[in-house]
């Protein structure tokens, strides 16, 4: 997966994605904000969907999980989020390869929540991501993931944008935060 930084510039504080630990870091700035590579095109497509989420496609209706998820994408959904909550790095290494198993980042997210089906979904928002991200057929194509922050708090939230919808029928809180980091494959 391919990470791009988008620099945030609030009160003379710049914030920065650091891609190898995954934490948010702060420099002050005098004026100008950091100076920004260009976006692929897929990233910026993205990014306009999710500054204006008005643009997104109304959400198809709910697809339904499979009956039964394979228990070895179990066991990689359990190391995954493992594997988050010890290393960021380490979660990107894990979440290279493409295992495109379900149509699209719905279905691939769905098959989570049925994996982990507790009120601590909130806090499993990187590994749900990571996951509907390697699992969706459509993620390749036309896919990006979002990781955001909420000033002044710092708060973090990981979400995916697929084919012009935001595909977590759950997840409404993405609105809330602004994008440091956008992953695409």
């Amino acid at each position: 997966m391919s990470l791009q930084q988008l620099p945030v510039v609030r009160d003379g504080q710049a914030f920065l994605f650091e891609p190898i630990s995954g934490l948010l870091l702060s420099k002050t700035v005098n004026g100008s904000s950091p100076a920004k590579r260009p976006l692929s095109c897929k990233a910026s497509t993205g990014l306009e969907l999710n500054d204006r989420p008005y643009l997104l496609r109304t959400k198809e209706p709910c697809a339904t999980p499979p009956q039964v998820v394979p228990k070895w994408l179990v066991l990689y959904a359990r190391l995954l989020v493992r594997t988050c909550r010890l290393s960021f790095g380490l979660a990107r290494v894990l979440a290279w390869p493409r295992l495109p198993v379900y149509g699209n980042g719905t279905e691939a997210i769905l098959a989570f929540r049925q994996i982990f089906p507790t009120g601590a979904q909130q806090e499993l928002c990187l590994p749900r991501s990571l996951f509907a991200a390697v699992t969706s057929r459509k993620f390749r194509s036309s896919g990006v993931m979002f990781i955001g922050v909420f000033l002044p708090s710092r708060s973090m939230h990981a979400w995916v944008i697929e084919d012009g919808l935001q595909p977590d029928p759950f997840d409404g809180a993405w609105l809330n935060f602004q994008p440091v980091a956008v992953y695409t494959r």
